[in-house]
């Protein structure tokens, strides 16, 4: 599914009687949050005892304090309806008010003002004097009171019992029943509660436990309240609570929620935060404009009824910093009453909340040894923000793996274990406690009379102090629990020390003692596992580390300018890279300018370093997300000709390096990179560039030329790559050899096998003397045992059989017969008894375009593994590069096909990049494959309307590929054949002319055109003079008037003219003598610009569980003169889950010619038996 960012919905909607679909005024929610909401929240400061004088005075403060800086909403969180609610607990049947329709009402106790029904709207109104919105917080469901009482649901015939879903109950809070949404009962209960709210002037809710953990009750719920909503006639935020939100429910609640909670209740402790960078990192895929991913309040300041919070200066640097570039709502929760002057400054700094409020693209960069990098643009503009984090911590020198002794998970109040561990020769002690793989709820624990026993005697634990100590909730205190109360057990004091999981205590230890014994002990109703390591070498982790990011990295090519954005002040200028030098937990925030010209990248690549064995030792591993095809389309590492290997659950996809520059005509090929992944469709990828150095590895090897390769696994269980290179022969035509490298891992270390080629222009059996290139191999292992590799290109394809060694020939070299169209890459592959070899297939061709430009992927059969062949289809054809190498595997039990193209940013023929589609099969045929791509070209938003047109041209005697030349999107760079359309006909008169045309499907608004010529030293010259000619609708041809033609070659020339409605237009071109060939022109690109429309409408579209929803093929557009002008629409591929349950989605679309933003069509697919017209 393609992810697109649109602009706010505020434009005219037509009305479309005959489409089955109609357009309405419908304000979207996330217009209501276009960026991060800023606030406060009333919990961390007062938990559930806040009242209305305080709600009153945090406003005051807030619209002195905050407000200038963009914080607007203020919450008043849980069990406002409860008179007596103490603290951070809940009370099992405690008295709620509520009205006759078991809705919660504010406690006139707590809040006077809503007195006499008053409801908060007293409150409210007082709130919105200040220029502040209101927010309260609910939890999902029905009181239990009400179910208790059975009172009647407003606008019903039937009782809260009726509704309530029994077993649907919050695990922490007593006081709901959830309510089965899925019913017209249910829905009007959510109406009726957003109703009232509503009517108090409510303008943000946080509805509580219904995002984890997203069953069935709580989503019904969730699209309840969002209808709900929607037509209370208030725009009110949704925000929902707690988390962690699954991020595999990221489709469903970025269509039904303002924002929504990525962890559980995040408090003012270094393991919580230190775990935010996955969470966020997670969640990028789901950011967008009015749908926020939520990482939790703000604890810093005063906060837990007048407590300083606990994390250092630096960390919350680090917090802030982490929030604002994952752009996460700003939600402020300590007193604000009470606000020193470094919380303040950090909460107002301007340079720092423009990066929550107006950044994009925002994205992990890299993340290795918990030195961290994250990324944003800065909309209009080549800069960039960046964050850097050093959230390494003492602990991470430490392999737990290597724990002394661990405990078995060991759950309930007061259970425990008796623990004693030898220690002679540590220097380091360290306990740690963690979850028992269950959460970390109610984990609290205690390490029970900790003494060190040896030749000095006992020595108590507590007496010693620790050098670093850290806890999951609260804070590990001796003698006292991770709270700082009294530490008991079953009920008696004990010594010892109190704490969390999850809690690393770090002590040095002194000498003259050789044993550590403790009872560990669960001190509440959580589960957990007690650990000892005793470390034996002094390795620790540097108070200060450097972390730096590649400027290339980034998009820039030269230098950039540096503005450090807490400080608010300019680093300086830096070229090539930029570090700073960051304290463990700390963080810095930048923006950076380009000083010259910048590149820009274009797919969300997080790169996070990591170690694996390779040819020349350890090889940087780089971490990314991938959106679809290319695998990896950023630009910054091309690939190709594609070779994969599953192992086990793992697949890797082996391929050549492309390196040359953008103007380079020729390959560049030095090393061989691999991609890894476990799951292709999952979009998590590994790779690990430079993996083979042929160089390096083969002494026989220029180190030029790495060509496709592929490895094998062998017989032995090892891995051997055959990789064709040149070597350095220099008494043959062509010095192309296939080398074999060998290693016991499939990312190496690779070692040469053999130390010299093992095939060659040399090789010779018998009278066999091999030919053309020796390029493409593969192997492919029998079940029989026997092994066979296959080489060959330019038309011919050779086998010989291996010796099961991998690294020696067999049998005699033959060439193979029955492949039609073959032109080089044989991958053979065995499925249900057949044998299946695909190839690069070629055919055809002309004088003007050789045949093997084309990129097509045909396949054979047969009953041997040697052949003969028997030619079955083309399964993959006319993709953008000119040549394709396929492959083809079966991983976990689904059958995938690899190929490279030049699709990547700044992609062409020398700078390919893989891609990956999976292969269906019909019987034992295998079915043209649906190729696919990260941003499809036909949704990729432009004016040119000639991509949506069907050329036709008066000469046409070449391959399809060179009229499709004309309006592919891609003006070349390097020009091949296949890059222009031309007509390569000499010999005529000079009064002959050639014409290309451009046809739509229904008439289109034209104000330009683009255009290139191409000339050749030779034979190609650009026309002598041209002319445009456009049919009108009612068929007539008719000049363009008032235009200057251009003739000049390799120039892109732009016309400007008065806007037409065209059904084609045709461009007639007429020569002049070249030489050898006379009469001949060449056309590189030819765009057609289309007139802006006045407006974008948005649909409204209703469809059936199951149904695909039916988009209309064309819309009507408002043209600037008011006319409305039917125009195609490209409409964005619906994943079937989107319309598996009922629910709202949106799906964007393309509208021809139209660059201004996407179509948004809002699909409400329904349980009804028939679709219904608005």
């Amino acid at each position: 599914m393609v992810n697109f960012f649109h602009s706010p919905l505020r434009l005219l909607l037509v009305a479309l009687s005959l489409l089955p679909c109609t357009l309405v005024k419908a304000e979207d929610f996330r217009d209501w949050a276009t960026s991060p909401p800023m606030g406060w929240n009333s919990w961390d400061c007062f938990g559930t005892t806040v009242t209305e004088a305080q709600v009153r005075a945090q406003a005051d403060a807030m619209a002195e304090y905050l407000k200038p800086a963009g914080y607007d909403v203020l919450t008043v969180d849980i069990q406002w309806y409860e008179p007596n609610a103490l603290g951070h607990v809940y009370k099992p049947g405690a008295r709620l008010e509520m009205d006759q329709y078991g809705r919660l009402l504010p406690a006139v106790r707590r809040f006077p003002s809503a007195k006499d029904g008053n409801g908060f709207k007293p409150l409210a109104d007082y709130v919105h004097s200040k220029g502040l919105r209101f927010g309260i917080h609910i939890m999902r469901g029905i009181p239990r009171q009400a179910f208790k009482q059975n009172i009647p649901v407003l606008g019903t015939n039937v009782r809260a019992a009726d509704i309530a879903v029994v077993e649907s109950t919050c695990p922490w809070n007593p006081d709901m029943f959830g309510v089965d949404a899925t019913t017209t009962n249910g829905q009007a209960y959510y109406d009726s509660l957003i109703q009232l709210y509503a009517s108090w002037g409510v303008d943000f809710i946080k509805c509580d436990d219904i995002s984890r953990p997203y069953d069935n009750v709580q989503k019904a719920e969730i699209e309840a309240l969002r209808k709900a909503i929607d037509k209370c006639g208030r725009p009110i935020v949704l925000s929902l609570s707690p988390g962690a939100t699954p991020v595999s429910a990221g489709p469903h609640v970025s269509t039904h929620a303002n924002m929504w909670r990525i962890t559980d209740d995040f408090w003012d402790r270094w393991g919580l935060l230190e775990a935010m960078f996955e969470r966020t990192h997670a969640w990028e895929p789901f950011r967008q404009p009015g749908a926020w991913p939520d990482a939790d309040m703000l604890p810093i300041g005063k906060v837990e009824f007048g407590r300083d919070t606990r994390f250092t200066k630096d960390e919350q640097h680090t917090m802030m910093s982490l929030w604002c570039i994952a752009r996460s709502p700003l939600i402020f929760g300590g007193d604000m009453t009470q606000l020193d002057e470094f919380t303040l400054s950090m909460l107002t700094n301007p340079e720092v909340l423009k990066v929550n409020q107006q950044s994009a693209n925002n994205r992990q960069l890299y993340r290795k040894d918990n030195l961290i990098a994250w990324v944003a643009d800065v909309p209009d503009s080549d800069d960039k923000y960046l964050a850097l984090f050093n959230a390494q911590d003492p602990g991470d020198s430490i392999d737990f793996s290597l724990a002394d002794y661990a405990s078995p998970a060991i759950a309930g109040n007061g259970s425990s274990q008796e623990i004693s561990v030898s220690v002679k020769g540590g220097k380091q002690l360290v306990l740690f406690v963690n979850d028992a793989a269950d959460g970390f709820e109610y984990d609290h624990a205690a390490w029970v009379d900790p003494i060190l026993k040896g030749p000095q005697g006992e020595l108590p634990l507590t007496k010693l102090q620790w050098t670093h100590a850290d806890s999951g909730w609260g804070a590990p205190h001796v003698n006292r629990t991770c709270e700082n109360q009294r530490l008991l057990v079953n009920g008696k004091p004990v010594r010892g020390i109190g704490t969390h999981s999850t809690s690393t205590i770090i002590y040095d230890l002194p000498e003259g003692y050789d044993t550590f014994s403790t009872t560990g002990v669960v001190t509440n109703k959580g589960s957990v596992v007690f650990g000892v390591l005793v470390v034996k070498s002094g390795q620790s982790v540097a108070d200060v580390s450097s972390v730096s990011v590649e400027l290339q990295h980034l998009g820039f090519t030269g230098n950039v300018q540096v503005r450090d954005l807490w400080k608010r002040e300019s680093v300086g200028v830096c070229a090539n890279t930029f570090a700073a030098e960051l304290p463990q937990h700390g963080a810095g925030l930048y923006r950076l300018s380009p000083t010259q010209q910048s590149v820009s990248l274009t797919g969300p690549i997080s790169y996070t370093s990591s170690t694996s064995a390779a040819s020349d030792g350890e090889a940087t591993a780089i971490d990314f997300h991938s959106a679809g095809n290319p695998i990896l389309g950023d630009g910054q590492y091309y690939s190709a000709d594609a070779a994969p290997l599953s192992v086990d659950d793992t697949l890797f996809i082996y391929g050549g390096h492309d390196e040359p520059p953008p103007t380079v005509g020729g390959f560049v090929m030095h090393d061989y990179g691999v991609f890894v992944t476990q799951n292709p469709t999952a979009g998590e990828w590994k790779l690990y560039p430079h993996n083979l150095v042929p160089g390096s590895v083969f002494d026989w090897a220029t180190g030029n030329n790495a060509y496709a390769g592929q490895v094998a696994r062998g017989p032995d269980g090892r891995f051997y790559w055959y990789a064709p290179v040149e070597s350095r022969a220099t008494n043959v035509p062509n010095r192309m050899a296939i080398g074999v490298a060998v290693s016991d891992s499939p990312l190496g270390p690779w070692t040469d096998a053999i130390g010299q080629p093992l095939v060659s222009w040399t090789t010779v059996f018998g009278d066999n003397k091999i030919g053309q290139e020796v390029i493409d191999p593969h192997v492919f292992c029998d079940d029989d045992g026997k092994v066979y590799l296959y080489w060959g290109s330019w038309g011919v394809a050779r086998v010989v059989e291996l010796h099961e060694s991998m690294i020696e020939l067999k049998g005699e070299i033959t060439t193979m017969a029955g492949l039609d169209g073959f032109f080089e890459a044989p991958w053979v592959f065995k499925r249900d008894g057949t044998y299946y070899l695909a190839y690069d297939w070629k055919k055809g061709g002309s004088e003007w375009t050789p045949s093997n430009y084309q990129a097509a992927i045909g396949y054979a059969t047969s009953s041997s593994p040697t052949g003969p062949w028997t030619f079955q289809h083309i399964i993959l054809s006319g993709t953008s590069a000119t040549t394709v190498h396929p492959s083809i595997v079966e991983h976990n039990d689904r059958w995938w096909i690899t190929y490279h193209t030049r699709d990547a940013e700044a992609g062409g023929h020398f700078r390919r990049s893989v891609a990956i589609d999976e292969v269906h099969w019909q019987g034992d045929q295998m079915l043209p494959v649906e190729q696919t791509w990260a941003n499809p070209p036909m949704l990729q938003l432009t004016n040119n309307l000639a991509i949506d047109a069907t050329a036709s041209a008066s000469y046409t005697e070449q391959p399809p590929m060179t009229l499709r030349a004309l309006n592919d999107g891609r003006p070349p760079v390097v020009r091949l054949p296949p890059d222009q359309w031309g007509n390569y006909r000499g010999n005529r008169s000079s009064n002959q002319s050639d014409w290309v045309q451009y046809d739509w499907d229904i008439p289109v608004a034209i104000n330009g055109v683009g255009i290139e010529f191409h000339q050749d030293p030779n034979w190609i010259r650009p026309p002598a003079s041209w002319k445009l000619e456009y049919q009108d609708t009612s068929g007539k041809w008719l000049e363009v008037e008032g235009v200057e033609y251009p003739t000049a070659p390799d120039h892109w020339h732009t016309l400007h003219f008065e806007p037409v409605i065209a059904k084609a237009l045709r461009a007639t071109f007429y020569g002049q003598p070249s030489g050898r060939y006379y009469h001949s022109v060449s056309v590189s690109e030819w765009e057609v610009y289309s007139q802006p429309a006045a407006e974008l409408p948005t649909l409204k579209v209703r469809t059936q569980v199951g149904q695909p929803p039916e988009l209309p093929e064309s819309v009507p557009l408002t043209m600037p003169d008011g006319t409305e002008l039917p125009t195609v629409v490209h409409w964005q591929k619906v994943p079937e889950d989107h319309y598996s349950a009922p629910g709202t989605f949106t799906v964007q679309g393309r509208a021809a010619g139209q660059a201004a933003g996407y179509l948004i069509a809002t699909v409400e697919c329904t349980a009804a038996a028939a679709n219904h017209r608005n």
